[in-house]
């Protein structure tokens, strides 16, 4: 299972735009992770770092607002 973890930064963002972020990325089948603000999980069998980061720039695009973001692959060892 391959993972990866993005962290998304809006500029200018309202409570709103957060909420709005996070329906987006749930869209795309991202989780957000817990006590981590900013930062969601995505993983599949097949999952390229190209489709995770073409979802993110969609639903972070989505909210109208400037955006950044990374993307780290996981280590399958890592715990969830």
């Amino acid at each position: 299972m391959v993972k990866y973890l993005t962290r998304i930064r809006l500029e200018g963002a309202a409570r709103k735009d957060l909420e709005k972020l996070e329906t987006e990325l749930e869209r795309q089948s991202f989780i957000r992770v817990k006590h981590k603000k900013g930062e969601y999980r995505r993983q599949g069998s097949k999952l390229s770092i190209i489709e995770v980061s073409g979802a993110v720039d969609k639903a972070a695009r989505n909210t109208g607002k400037a955006y950044s973001f990374t993307i780290i692959k996981e280590r399958s060892t890592l715990p969830s």
